[in-house]
């Protein structure tokens, strides 16, 4: 099966949805499809390749497409059209040229140039359109990564029978043969010796990641407790000491995703803190975090909103009620104080994520391609 997935992403990118196009590129073609990821030439800080940005081996092909890039100099609406049209007709001229036998997407617009796409569907618009309503029309299958996108595609006119969840997942094999804890703090120049909270990825690019909660709630302890957030950009990181952080906070700068399950691993509690107010936030992100916090076998405090209960529950993770410093202060307490407690849903977790493997997503998404 030849296998075009079209994004109009930088790449490599420091954002998540990198590393989440790269791993199921990787996991098709691991599972027998001839994958090419075509992506706009764009202006990059980043100089590497994608491959070795992410760690990912070299099993498919990457095609950069001519677009007109002027993000630099002339941001905002106007200018992310004018790449997005630019990049979309120059693939659409490109695959005239190319038999695929897919063609894999995750955005909305894709549709529009590519009849019978497959739509992996990571957001909905605040107001479902006509122009969006017609893209669903030449939708060969949907792949919301959660049941209320399900739920909202089908308000929107999309034929249940077409509609399959595959939430987001994780590299198993990235969580093995780690470091103990201590080696762990010795590798990153962490404390050994004192409680650690975990949190990585990005601090304010979306205000409903909680890092402004998580930060209130690090006053609530003492020196013997550290916390750590991993994955904020230089501009976040200012912006968060000029507004004043505790003693016992640690910054770090964005990291090679390689280094994110030693991270884990070194630490006490890993901690998941979003916020309501947030259609995308409460109902609709399938975080990778969530599935790589998993994956570690560090105990996990998370945010109790619907679409982080779609994948934990009582049993592998401890639930707080979202917005409030103080229960989640108390809930991370909880975790560090009672270790038998911590471990049962740790190890509950790790067997858990099992199933949310990038391997198995690609599989089920691939097995329904075939036949649809």
């Amino acid at each position: 099966m030849k296998f075009a997935y079209i994004a109009n992403v930088r790449m490599p990118t420091e954002k998540a949805h990198g590393l989440q196009i790269m791993e199921m590129c990787s996991a098709f073609a691991k599972e027998g499809a001839e994958v090419t990821l075509f992506v706009p030439w764009r202006f990059n800080k980043i100089k590497i390749d994608a491959f070795s940005y992410y760690g990912i081996g070299r099993v498919f092909k990457i095609k950069k497409i001519p677009a007109i890039d002027i993000m630099p100099i002339w941001g905002g609406r106007a200018g992310f059209f004018l790449l997005q049209v630019s990049f979309y007709i120059f693939a659409k001229i490109f695959l005239l040229f190319s038999a695929f036998d897919v063609v894999y997407c995750r955005e909305p617009i894709t549709p529009l140039f590519f009849r019978n796409s497959i739509f992996e569907v990571h957001n909905m618009p605040v107001k479902v359109g006509w122009v969006f309503k017609l893209a669903l029309k030449r939708v060969r299958h949907f792949f919301p990564v959660t049941g209320f996108l399900k739920e909202a595609l089908i308000s929107a006119g999309a034929p249940q029978g077409k509609i399959t969840v595959a939430p987001d997942g994780v590299n198993l094999e990235s969580f093995k043969n780690l470091p103990t804890k201590d080696e762990a703090r010795r590798r990153l120049q962490l404390p050994i010796g004192k409680k650690l909270v975990l949190y990585t990825g990005s601090f304010y690019l979306y205000s409903w990641k909680g890092v402004d909660v998580l930060l209130d709630a690090a006053r609530d302890f003492g020196e013997d407790t550290i916390f750590v957030l991993v994955g904020g950009d230089e501009k976040e990181i200012a912006e968060i000491k000029k507004g004043g952080v505790s003693d016992n906070v640690i910054l770090i700068s964005h990291r090679p995703h390689s280094e994110m399950p030693i991270y884990m691993k070194a630490a006490d509690v890993l901690v998941l803190p979003n916020k309501t107010g947030s259609l995308h936030s409460e109902k609709y992100t399938s975080p990778l975090k969530l599935f790589e916090y998993m994956a570690s076998g560090t105990p996990i405090v998370a945010s109790k909103l619907p679409s982080i209960c779609e994948v934990l529950n009582e049993k592998n993770a401890v639930l707080v009620e979202p917005d409030m410093k103080a229960a989640l202060a108390i809930s991370i307490k909880k975790v560090l104080q009672n270790s038998a407690f911590s471990l049962g849903l740790a190890e509950m977790s790790r067997r858990d994520v099992a199933k949310y493997s990038w391997q198995e997503r690609a599989r089920v998404i691939l097995r329904i391609v075939s036949g649809a």
